[in-house]
C-alpha cells in the first residue's frame, strides 16, 4: 500500500490546524505565514491553495486572492468550487466585472448550498443589476468593500479524517499541463506498445527481494497495527495468444495466501 511520509503528513497536519485557530481569530498574516508553509509542503494540494486564498482575501491582498484561487482551481477543477468565489470578490475588488461574473455563475452552479451562497447571490445581483444610471456607481462601492468579520468556512474536512477512510482518489492530485502542448495519439501509441513489450521482457528475468509493510488502518484513517515481512519474489509473464499476457506472482516459492499479513496479496 502506497502512503506519504508519516512526518510530512503530521507536519501539515499540524500547520493547518494553527492556520484554522488564526482563520477563527481573524489573524490574517498569521494565516497567511502558516498556510503558505503548509503550501510549500504540498504544492499540488488544491485545499490548501484554497485556504491560503481564503487568507489573503482577510487579509484584503486581492492581487495574491486571485493567484491562489486560480492556482486551486487549476489543481482541483470542479472540486475547488469555493475558490471561483473568492476569485469572484478579488476580480470584483479589481473592477473586472465581466470575469467575476463568470466566477460567480461557475461558483453558483458548482455549489447551491454552503454559508457563502446568500453573499454570491447578493453580489451577482449587485455586478448584473438591472439597468439605471446609478448601477456603475453602487458596483464599485461592492467590489471595493473589504472583508470583515470571522470567516464562516475552515479547514475541517482537511483536518479531520471522514468517518469511513479511503485512500486519496487518483485525481486529487493532478499536475499542471501545458494547454498548448500536442499529443500525438499513434505515436503514443507505439511507443507505449515497446514500453509494454519491454517491460514483460525484463519481468520475465528478475528475482528480488520483496519487502512488505502492511497497515491495518481504522475508519477514521489511523493505524491500527503495522507488520513488516519479506520475501524471495519470482515473476513470471506468458504471452497465451497475440495481445494477451498472463501474469503469476511467486513469494518463497509459493502463492499462498497464508504467507501474507490479512491474507491479501497480488498473485497475477
Amino acid at each position: 500500500m502506497g502512503k506519504g511520509h508519516p512526518g510530512l503528513s503530521a507536519a501539515c497536519f499540524s500547520l493547518a490546524a494553527l492556520a484554522q485557530l488564526a482563520l477563527q481569530d481573524a489573524n490574517g498574516p498569521a494565516a497567511v505565514d502558516l498556510l503558505k508553509r503548509v503550501a510549500d509542503l504540498v504544492p499540488s494540494s488544491w485545499r490548501y491553495q484554497e485556504r491560503l486564498a481564503e487568507a489573503y482575501l482577510l487579509n484584503g491582498d486581492y492581487a495574491e486572492v486571485e493567484k491562489h484561487a486560480e492556482r486551486a482551481i487549476e489543481l482541483g477543477k470542479e472540486r475547488a468550487a469555493g475558490a471561483q468565489f473568492l476569485l469572484a470578490k478579488a476580480l470584483a475588488h479589481a473592477n473586472n466585472a465581466q470575469r467575476a461574473l463568470k466566477a460567480l455563475d461557475l461558483y453558483l452552479a458548482s455549489e447551491p448550498t454552503g454559508a457563502r451562497l446568500a453573499e454570491a447571490r447578493q453580489m451577482l445581483a449587485t455586478l448584473r443589476p438591472a439597468p439605471e444610471p446609478a448601477a456603475g456607481v453602487r458596483t464599485a462601492v461592492s467590489a471595493t468593500t473589504p472583508p470583515s468579520g470571522k470567516f464562516t468556512t475552515s479547514l475541517t474536512q482537511d483536518l479531520v479524517p471522514p468517518q469511513k477512510w479511503m485512500p486519496p482518489d487518483v485525481d486529487e492530485s493532478m499536475p499542471p499541463v501545458e494547454s498548448m502542448a500536442g499529443c500525438p495519439l499513434e505515436k503514443v501509441r507505439d511507443e507505449a506498445g515497446k514500453r509494454v513489450g519491454e517491460f514483460v521482457d525484463a519481468v520475465n528475468r528478475i528475482a528480488a527481494t520483496e519487502s512488505l509493510d502492511n497497515e491495518v488502518i481504522d475508519r477514521s484513517g489511523l493505524p491500527m497495527r503495522r507488520v513488516s515481512r519479506n520475501y524471495s519474489y519470482v515473476a513470471s509473464v506468458q504471452q497465451v495468444r497475440p495481445g494477451i499476457y498472463t501474469m503469476e506472482e511467486y513469494r518463497n516459492g509459493g502463492m499462498d495466501l497464508d504467507l501474507f499479513p490479512e491474507r491479501v496479496a497480488t498473485l497475477g
